[in-house]
């Protein structure tokens, strides 16, 4: 909330590019920027070149976190890059698939998935919701409205009809 604070954030970023040219995160971070100056069009471009490199293990320097990784799954869901989405989800699956913003995003992938026909994302949309709420339970999640989400995702699929 500091006056400058976009700025400085724009500044981090483009200084992260350019000594750290190999480290998705700065191109994430700029990512984030251009999004919330509603430059988003510059935004999805940076989004796929930190997939690019995230993706490339010869190019990559060190390994992104796993909360890095869902922080750029919720970029590319916001810039509506769904493949993308689905890519970064597979291999994060992979790694821990007991994890309640996983599965939440997940869901939010195949319920705004605009490519296949909306019953089969619906379908699978219905079965991570239902994992993600079943996570929310076991490990005492406190994001109330994350689970509402879930939940209105999970309530318009079933007014829908979709099996």
């Amino acid at each position: 909330m500091e006056e400058d604070a976009e700025k400085s954030a724009e500044q981090y970023a483009l200084q992260a590019i350019e000594y750290l040219n190999n480290n998705p995160i700065g191109y994430q971070q700029l990512a984030s920027v251009r999004l919330s100056q509603q430059r988003n069009e510059e935004a999805k471009i940076l989004l796929e070149e930190s997939l690019t490199k995230w993706l490339d293990p010869y190019v990559l320097e060190s390994e992104p976190t796993y909360s890095e990784k869902l922080n750029l799954v919720k970029l590319l869901l916001e810039v509506e890059l769904y493949e993308s989405a689905f890519r970064v989800l597979e291999k994060l699956q992979r790694e821990d698939d007991e994890h309640v913003e996983f599965w939440y995003l997940y869901t939010c992938a195949y319920f705004h998935d605009p490519e296949n026909s909306r019953e089969d994302n619906w379908k699978n949309a219905r079965e991570c919701a239902e994992t993600c709420l079943k996570w929310y339970k076991i490990v005492e999640w406190d994001d109330e409205e994350l689970k509402a989400s879930c939940e209105e995702m999970l309530k318009k699929i079933e007014e829908s009809g979709a099996r």
